[in-house]
């Protein structure tokens, strides 16, 4: 366990840095990430992305050198597989040979890790089984963020899928609202370039979708129709009546409709499970109307991520705009 430690999260449109100290946030920081800096297969310059990192880093004004990153879904694989009860040594020989379809000849390039979501008894034999989230990452990748922050002087500490790094989400509610009895947890990320979707079971990843339109959508619609180019520096009122007009609630409906194809999707195959709170975070949880089209059409309840973790967040805006860098920085195991 790490009394202190960043969270980092490098994304295409806009990139986050967290610290977390005894399990606490207390602080964010975030930039634009030059256009430049990512290529179609990932990051391309990595002098800019140093750049970034260290512009960061100097705003937090911490001397935390440990960095938690999060892995972009589309450069991991992540599967959730049951294997039977084994050593941890045995068990790293043979996570390889559970992504032998996705990368049979390249098995070497890649490193592997898991989360234990459960151990289960084999009712024939009623020998042990362990349920697992199983991840596979390539070597390469990890090699280039670790050199690039290393020129910052910084240290990779640990690194997730993001879809792993939410099953914090889930033990640091359970531990915040011990009276809850929830066994089920969905998260909805309004990002701007994608909307995330993620359901999770007693802690464990099921089911999830990245959604489109998203954010940049909108955003694009007030541009070309409105002639608003930045929210935070135009009228309030006149934000607030275009993103009323007919074009966007389109985008509003198109986005409630997915969501509730995704949840529908669990509870069918789930049955007598219940989802009742949709716990919702990214600039899009601020936009009033999609709100309300997304619970009228889903017909849960809806929840900010920074009110249901005030305890454990000092600065709300982490939760609203980082929630990915602070799952990964309440990992507590490397």
């Amino acid at each position: 366990m790490k009394n202190k430690i960043l969270g980092l999260h490098l994304e295409r449109y806009m990139s986050k840095m967290i610290c977390c100290e005894k399990g606490v946030v207390t602080g964010i920081s975030w930039e634009f990430t030059p256009p430049e800096m990512f290529g179609e297969k990932g990051i391309q310059r990595w002098d800019l992305a140093a750049d970034l990192v260290r512009r960061m880093k100097k705003k937090l004004r911490t001397s935390c050198r440990d960095v938690a990153l999060v892995i972009p879904e589309n450069d991991a694989y992540v599967r959730r597989v049951v294997m039977p009860a084994m050593t941890e040594e045995q068990l790293y020989f043979n996570l390889p040979f559970e992504f032998h379809d996705f990368i049979a000849d390249r098995q070497q390039d890649y490193v592997y890790d898991y989360a234990l979501q459960q151990m289960l008894e084999d009712e024939g034999t009623h020998r042990s089984k362990m349920e697992l989230m199983a991840a596979a990452v390539s070597r390469r990748w990890l090699d280039q963020h670790s050199a690039m922050l290393k020129k910052c002087g910084l240290r990779l500490y640990s690194a997730a899928p993001e879809s792993i790094a939410f099953q914090n989400m889930v033990r640091v509610f359970q531990a915040l609202h011990p009276d809850e009895d929830i066994h089920n947890m969905a998260f909805l990320n309004l990002g701007y370039s994608e909307v995330q979707l993620r359901v999770y079971s007693d802690a464990a990843y099921e089911t999830g979708k990245q959604i489109h339109p998203a954010m940049e959508q909108l955003c694009q619609i007030l541009r070309d129709q409105c002639g608003i180019q930045d929210w935070s520096t135009h009228d309030r009122a006149q934000v607030e009546q275009a993103l009323e007009q007919p074009a966007c609630r389109e985008i509003y409906q198109q986005i409630a409709l997915e969501i509730m194809r995704v949840l529908n999707f669990f509870q069918y195959n789930h049955p007598g499970q219940q989802l009742n709170v949709l716990y919702c975070s990214g600039g899009g949880a601020t936009i009033q109307p999609l709100m309300r089209a997304i619970r009228d059409t889903v017909g849960l309840e809806i929840r900010l991520l920074q009110d249901v973790y005030a305890k454990a967040c000092r600065e709300p805006a982490a939760l609203l705009y980082g929630a990915g860098a602070v799952a990964m920085a309440w990992n507590q195991e490397k």
